[in-house]
């Protein structure tokens, strides 16, 4: 008989047997660890997609959710979006998303003028600097007159660019923001003919009365970076 095949093998063999680690851990009440390696697919972080961005001079389409009558201080103005806005293919604003902003009355004419100033997107408030136009392009939206201007009054002197310059602090109360940025100018990505028109619009103290589902277009003068 071959000196190995006796069943107990020889000390030399026995010494170079790899010992039986499942065997040690099983005596010892445990269970053998596994060694596999971590899946590095799953667990290396991927790049963040690149901040989706909505250029200056898109137009957006709304419809106000409620009338709105102007104020001196900006009445809010609440209305949604009636089509999606998309950009190579993506929907960056969905129909039905909301976009706030105030309204007031100038000295210029008899129509509304509404700075949009915030989009509401998945439940989170992006700032936004916005005109507000009539489906025709026009700046201003169509309103009926309800109270006339108060003689020798000017509504504080103050300026659209006021307003425009204070809608970086959202819907909340303006007042000294309002009055602090009245030297500032309207534009922020406006062509230079709507930057020229608007420049020098003075505030008015007459009240103007706008519809509740009046359409009109959001025309973005700055760029809007998306979350």
């Amino acid at each position: 008989m071959h000196p190995s095949d006796d069943g107990l093998g020889s000390a030399a063999e026995k010494a170079t047997k790899k010992p039986c680690r499942r065997c040690e851990f099983a005596k010892l009440g445990l269970e053998e660890p596994t060694e596999t390696l971590p899946d590095y697919a799953e667990a290396v972080t991927l790049s963040e997609e690149p901040p989706k961005r909505i250029p200056v001079g898109t137009r957006i389409h709304v419809v106000l959710a409620a009338p709105v009558t102007t104020s001196t201080e900006g009445a809010p103005v609440t209305s949604e979006v009636t089509s999606d806005v998309s950009l190579e293919g993506l929907v960056l604003i969905p129909a039905g998303s909301r976009i706030e902003g105030l309204a007031f009355a100038t000295e210029a004419d008899d129509r509304a003028r509404i700075l949009f100033t915030g989009l509401v997107l998945n439940g989170q408030s992006v700032a936004i600097q916005g005109l507000g136009l009539s489906e025709a392009s026009e700046v201003g939206l169509p309103a009926q007159l309800v109270r006339k201007a108060s003689k020798g009054k000017r509504g504080g002197h103050l300026l659209l660019g006021a307003l425009g310059a204070a809608a970086g602090v959202g819907l909340g109360s303006l007042g000294n923001a309002v009055t602090s940025a009245a030297g500032s100018e309207v534009g922020y990505g406006l062509s230079r003919e709507l930057q020229t028109s608007t420049r020098d619009w003075a505030i008015s103290d007459k009240a103007l009365r706008v519809a509740s589902r009046t359409t009109a277009i959001v025309y973005l003068r700055s760029e809007v970076t998306l979350p």
